[in-house]
């Protein structure tokens, strides 16, 4: 399905075949699930209801997720797609979930996901909700009340970001409020590891100054993980004979 995307993107693949490889992801998964049955973990796990939101018709990758959740022993309750916050809620509600997973494709149902959230909240039902799609990002799932569980695992921030461009250009910048002091990042490597001090305690700096949790930031540039098992990743592998070439320079100002 990946392939399918890129394809399109680059204008080899149209609108039928788009449609013709969703459908083979969902026969697929259909096959897939009962073959997986067999191999799920035991013991008493909780209970996920997931469902694409209202407005949005997309459940490919709900579905995915589904099948992963019920892999790994959750009791997924699948409510489909084009699903009213009242239905979310109460599904979750006579069925003691632990969680509610949301989907939206498009920006224009993301929306829906905050309703959602607030409808859910003011019911006062006592569940995790947590959120995924090709637009969300941890941004969005903090301003609307959703839970973004690697953010809190973490303690922060320690992830990976797809840099947007080519070649060296300027990828990142920062500025202390305080001092006025700018940091700029530049490369030409296509990923970027951003982290924020999440496990500073009490780290003992310059001039005795002590840095706590979050006192710190880290711009690591990068390829993306995993790269090397990704055809579509940018390698990051050098062979024999070859030299190894890339410029990052951190500007102060």
């Amino acid at each position: 399905i990946d392939e399918v995307g890129k394809l399109f993107d680059q204008g080899k693949y149209f609108l039928p075949q788009l449609i013709a490889s969703a459908e083979a992801m969902k026969l697929s998964i259909e096959y897939l699930e009962p073959l997986l049955a067999g191999t799920r973990a035991e013991g008493d796990m909780p209970t996920v209801v997931i469902a694409t939101v209202q407005g949005d018709i997309h459940d490919i990758g709900k579905n995915l997720v589904g099948l992963m959740l019920k892999n790994h022993g959750f009791h997924v309750i699948d409510l489909g797609k084009d699903v009213s916050k009242e239905a979310i809620a109460e599904a979750a509600l006579t069925n003691h979930a632990a969680i509610i997973g949301l989907s939206a494709l498009k920006t224009t149902t993301m929306q829906e996901m905050k309703h959602v959230v607030d409808y859910v909240h003011e019911k006062g039902i006592p569940v995790r909700i947590m959120i995924g799609g090709a637009v969300i990002t941890p941004e969005y799932a903090k301003e609307i009340g959703a839970d973004y569980k690697p953010l809190k695992l973490a303690g922060g921030y320690d992830h990976n970001w797809v840099l947007n461009g080519s070649g060296f250009r300027k990828v990142a910048s920062a500025e202390s409020e305080e001092t006025g002091i700018k940091m700029e990042v530049y490369t030409d490597l296509p990923g970027i590891q951003f982290y924020s001090g999440n496990f500073l305690a009490g780290a003992k700096g310059k001039l005795g100054a002590v840095y706590g949790k979050g006192c710190g930031i880290c711009f690591e540039t990068q390829y993306f993980p995993d790269a090397i098992h990704k055809d579509n990743f940018e390698s990051p592998i050098t062979k024999a004979g070859e030299v190894y070439d890339t410029t990052t320079t951190y500007r102060f100002c």
